[in-house]
């Protein structure tokens, strides 16, 4: 966008909140350094051709790469596994009775989404920047949390579940614009060049790809009722602009 003549008018920008977790954030499938030094050297010489790669998720993983991030040491509430290792495992069980299957189900969730967000985490460091570059720019950014099956986990965490995910994304809020951040509507809120809406909390469980989903895979009602209001964001917006 830097090097173009042309820029957007606006940037939707989608934030998932499990990529906070050490489950996403420190997995080496999803580093993609190699995607990423490649733009680099276009934008610094536009006239050579973009390397071709193959992506770094569809890549095999190195034996000692895979094994020093199974090493990390997390601090997770409501779970006495203290290293990826251990999630790790008890996801890959194939549990025999309801019970194990419940316990199985109720670390998954947790490992997704109740990792303490700090202040100092990279992603909000590298999210920060990116508002910025946009800030910059000019052009204005609408960014949106995307909704995540917050009722299998509090069914498999507890009432707790959704107040600790409130918690994460409170952080996120604050980072990314601190106190210019003011309420217009429902979890909608708004600061200088940016939007942003809160849909964590967005739809319930009949929207994933089924009851127990512990991503935020939608099924096709599920898409179609979280694209229009996306829809109706950006057209306030454009209606606003307009004015």
């Amino acid at each position: 966008m830097a090097s173009s003549s042309k820029k957007p008018w606006l940037v939707i920008l989608p934030i998932n909140v499990r990529c906070f977790s050490p489950q996403w954030d420190w997995n080496p499938r999803f580093d993609f350094t190699r995607e990423i030094t490649a733009i680099n050297r276009y934008h610094r010489d536009p006239e050579k051709k973009m390397i071709r790669l193959v992506p770094t998720n569809k890549m095999p993983v190195g034996f000692l790469k895979w094994q020093a991030f199974l090493r990390w040491q997390v601090r997770y509430p409501f779970s006495s596994c203290n290293r990826i290792k251990d999630f790790v495992d008890v996801i890959a069980t194939q549990p025999k009775d309801s019970s194990a299957a419940d316990y199985r189900l109720r670390q998954i969730f947790i490992f997704h989404y109740l990792h303490p967000l700090e202040a100092d985490h990279q992603q909000l460091k590298y999210l920060q920047t990116l508002l910025s570059f946009l800030r910059e720019l000019g052009i204005p950014v609408l960014s949106y949390l995307t909704p995540i099956n917050y009722q299998a986990g509090v069914r498999c965490v507890g009432e707790e579940f959704k107040a600790l995910v409130s918690e994460n994304v409170g952080q996120i809020l604050q980072q990314m614009a601190g106190n210019s951040l003011t309420a217009v509507s429902d979890n909608v809120f708004e600061g200088p060049k940016l939007t942003v809406a809160n849909w964590t909390f967005l739809l319930t469980e009949n929207f994933f790809f089924h009851q127990n989903e512990s991503t935020e895979h939608l099924n096709i009602s599920g898409r179609n009722k979280l694209s229009d209001s996306i829809v109706r964001l950006v057209l306030r917006k454009r209606d606003a602009e307009i004015a």
